[in-house]
């Protein structure tokens, strides 16, 4: 990695860093750069900063395409961008807001202007709301008076979410302009960030805005006037109103739900394990196993049983929508305990800890509540648009959050893919599982998937004419179209997801469910296997993925100078703690997995009869 200098305004990058040394294994580094090249190529970039006059050769490559915007066109995006050594402090709250980059764009590369250089750049964010031909996305503005309740209380909501992280960074005002505000179906994106100028607004301003977007419904106008009032005095009490609002005036179900896994083209043993809720389609787990054979295995499935159990009984629970993002967490966390005292039990350290990533969801009515640990995926698909709403785990990410490496410096990091955080290696008060929660408003695809599925943006790549066509047509019998697309592009590594069709509940204007909600369509789990015999002890080198900590733990494992390189990226890389290829030490075998329940009694036409998902609201909300 390059040298960090941090000053008031600039911190020192090193835009691509040179090719990694080649070694045996395949890694998610080498995945993403095999496939770069397949990536579609005309790109659009939303420009901030100077845009008037871009110098010398950079004008030949970057023109704006839309100037009232503006929109730049790269006439050659197969290129790498202009080196870039410094980065103006326009270009932090950026990157330090990436955990929310399903809503906030990204840097990509600063440009030389012709008159002030670096000093007054134009910056190129990707991630805005600009579609593939480079037409922006509509704004909240334009858009309200046509949407329907459950998207306006989706927007809302999003909004809400960010207002904390962004008055943080000093940009709450970009959530102030509705004109910057663009979206799309369930979705808001931010054009661009706008600075706060040292005067922090309130969430009473939040107010003011929305009471500007005609026309209100009734639900939303006592929401808006609460805040205004000060009755709903914090951003969290803002978004917990929302998402209960959500409850209430939307409704929908898992109308189908399929899993696959594959051991890949390249492994012998499957370290994934997954699984989903056969009855009602509520839940879905996927993980995705490291330590070694057996110990990958075994702590994937450890993972899933605990998580099942946990999940399975938090459907009967009247939770609100923050006690659900709270609890899977804690589900989380207790899986990741279950595996730590299995290590602590037979004695396993370092590299020969066994680990897995994780990644639930659990739908409640219109509310989508996500959980992970790791780089395994949730995406929402819909007819116009694909969505990652988890942000990998990694050291690529962190380092972009940290304000050190742009997204297209990141992408070409050796060992970005390396992992900060994962289920059953790290102590409680180290371990971080992120929740969240979103309103689904329109008939989508939720995806779950080991990074076996998408390794080299494999879904980004591909989901207009390989996943958005299923939401017209049954998708138990294009889940196998699906794994021989990732084997034939892929297949490096364990292949494994779960997919569910969410179909809303039509509602009127005013907000109330109608009758006649569609039928569910729900194909049971397979029952996870007992572990496989014991493979012969890998060579050294074999392992496709490491596990490196940040310096909070590594202060704990292995002393500050560990610590200290693994922050920086200076000096000699810190021992790893896990690998995917590490000899597996003995494994004392958990006990068998609780068989899943059995599938609902099949119709004349081979489709499962399952009754209307009954939402939590019923047991919260008047």
């Amino acid at each position: 990695m390059g040298e960090y200098s941090d000053s008031q305004n600039h911190v020192r990058v090193q835009a691509r860093p040179p090719d990694p040394p080649s070694a045996s294994g395949y890694d998610k580094y080498s995945a993403r750069r095999s496939t770069h090249h397949k990536v579609k190529a005309s790109m659009y970039y939303f420009a901030i900063g100077n845009t008037e006059e871009l110098s010398g050769s950079q004008a030949q490559r970057y023109r704006l395409a839309d100037r009232s915007l503006p929109v730049v066109k790269d006439l050659y995006p197969d290129e790498p961008p202009p080196e870039v050594e410094e980065l103006p402090a326009i270009c932090q709250p950026y990157q330090r807001l990436h955990p929310w980059r399903w809503a906030v764009p990204e840097v990509y590369t600063c440009l030389a202007t012709r008159e002030g250089g670096f000093a007054e750049p134009c910056i190129l964010l990707t991630n805005a709301p600009i579609d593939d031909n480079g037409r922006p996305w509509p704004t909240i503005a334009t858009s309200w008076a046509a949407a329907t309740t459950a998207q306006q209380v989706g927007w809302l909501a999003q909004i809400a979410r960010l207002w904390t992280p962004c008055r943080e960074e000093g940009v709450a005002t970009s959530l102030l302009a509705l004109e910057n505000i663009g979206v799309q179906g369930w979705q808001v994106r931010l054009f661009s960030l706008r600075s706060d100028n040292g005067a922090a607004p309130r969430l009473t301003a939040l107010a003011e805005c929305w009471s500007r977007l005609a026309p209100l419904v009734a639900p939303l106008a006592a929401v808006v006037a609460a805040v205004a009032s000060g009755s709903i005095a914090t951003a969290d009490d803002l978004c917990e109103t929302l998402e209960s609002l959500a409850l209430r005036v939307g409704a929908g179900r898992t109308a189908e739900i399929v899993g696959k896994t594959d051991p890949g083209r390249r492994r012998r043993n499957n370290e994934d394990s997954y699984t989903f809720d056969g009855g009602r389609g509520r839940y879905a787990i996927v993980c995705d196993g490291m330590g070694g054979h057996e110990g990958g295995e075994v702590a994937s499935r450890l993972a899933v049983e605990s998580l099942e159990r946990d999940l399975a009984s938090l459907q009967g629970d009247g939770y609100s929508p923050l006690g659900v993002r709270q609890s899977l967490g804690e589900c989380l966390r207790r899986a990741n305990q279950a595996i730590l005292d299995v290590n602590r039990s037979q004695q396993r350290t370092g590299v020969s800890q066994m680990g897995t990533t994780a990644v639930v969801c659990f739908l409640d009515g219109p509310l989508l509540h996500v959980a992970h640990s790791g780089d395994s995926r949730v995406y929402l698909i819909t007819r116009n648009h694909c969505q990652q709403l988890t942000v990998d785990q990694d050291v690529a990410n962190r380092e972009i959050a940290m304000g050190h490496l742009t997204g297209s410096a990141a992408a070409a990091l050796p060992g970005g893919g390396a992992l900060t955080q994962a289920v059953g290696i790290m102590p409680g008060g180290i371990f971080q599982p992120v929740s969240q929660s979103f309103v689904l408003s329109e008939e989508c695809l939720v995806l779950l998937c080991s990074d076996g599925l998408c390794d080299g943006n494999l879904v980004e790549r591909f989901w207009p004419q390989a996943f958005a066509p299923l939401l017209d047509a049954p998708i138990a019998e294009r889940a196998q179209a699906l794994m021989d697309l990732a084997l034939n592009e892929l297949g490096h590594d364990n292949i494994t997801f779960v997919l569910f069709k969410y179909v809303p509940a039509a509602t009127s204007s005013a907000g109330s469910t109608s009758a006649g909600a569609p039928r569910q369509v729900v194909q049971a789990p397979p029952q996870l296997p007992p572990p496989a015999p014991p493979a012969p002890a890998p060579t050294a080198g074999n392992g496709r993925r490491t596990l490196l900590i940040g310096a909070a733990c590594a202060l704990l494992l292995g002393g500050a100078g560990v610590g200290y390189f693994a922050l920086k990226g200076k000096g000699p890389a810190p021992q790893p703690l896990l690998s995917k290829g590490a000899p597996p030490a003995a494994v004392a075998p958990p006990a068998a997995v609780a068989p899943a329940p059995a599938a609902p009694a099949a119709d004349s036409a081979g489709c499962a009869e399952v009754p209307a998902t009954p939402s939590l609201a019923d047991a919260r909300c008047p």
